[in-house]
C-alpha cells in the first residue's frame, strides 16, 4: 500500500484543492469500486443545493460508512467548497482522507494512481501509515 500526503496550498495558506481534484486523478479506476463515506465534516458551495449537514448525519448514522456510487461521490465532491475532515474508502482498499483542512492522505495499491497524484499535485510526499 502506498500512502501519499498532499499539501498544495494557495497564497493565503489554504489548501488549493479538494476532494473533486483527487477524484479526477482516480479516473476510471474509481468507477469500478464500491465507495463508502466513513466520516465527513465539510462546507458546501452556497449555490450547490447540497445539504451537507444532512449528509453528515447520514454518514454518522450508518455503521461502517455510507455506501455510495462513484458517480454520486463525484457529484457530491463537486458541491463541496471545503472538506475539513473526511474519510472515503473504495472496495479496492483505496482510502482518501482529509485531515483538519491541512492535508489529504491518499492510500492505494495502484502505483499508476500514485504516479498520477505525484504528477497532478506539487507538494506530495510518501508517508508511512
Amino acid at each position: 500500500m502506498i500512502t501519499l500526503e498532499i499539501t498544495d496550498d494557495n497564497d493565503s495558506g489554504y489548501l488549493s484543492f479538494d476532494l473533486a481534484d483527487i477524484l479526477i486523478v482516480f479516473g476510471k479506476d474509481g468507477l469500478f469500486q464500491e465507495w463508502r463515506i466513513e466520516s465527513l465534516e465539510a462546507v458546501a458551495k452556497p449555490s450547490s443545493g447540497l445539504d451537507v449537514l444532512e449528509l453528515e448525519r447520514q454518514v454518522k448514522a450508518v455503521n461502517g460508512g455510507l455506501v455510495i456510487s462513484w458517480t454520486d461521490l463525484q457529484n457530491i465532491s463537486k458541491s463541496i467548497f471545503q472538506t475539513i475532515n473526511g474519510k472515503f474508502t473504495g472496495s479496492s482498499g483505496a482510502c482518501i482522507e482529509a485531515q483538519d483542512s491541512s492535508r489529504w492522505l491518499v492510500s492505494c495499491q495502484n502505483s499508476e494512481i500514485a504516479s498520477r497524484i505525484r504528477a497532478r499535485f506539487e507538494r506530495v510526499k510518501e508517508v508511512e501509515e
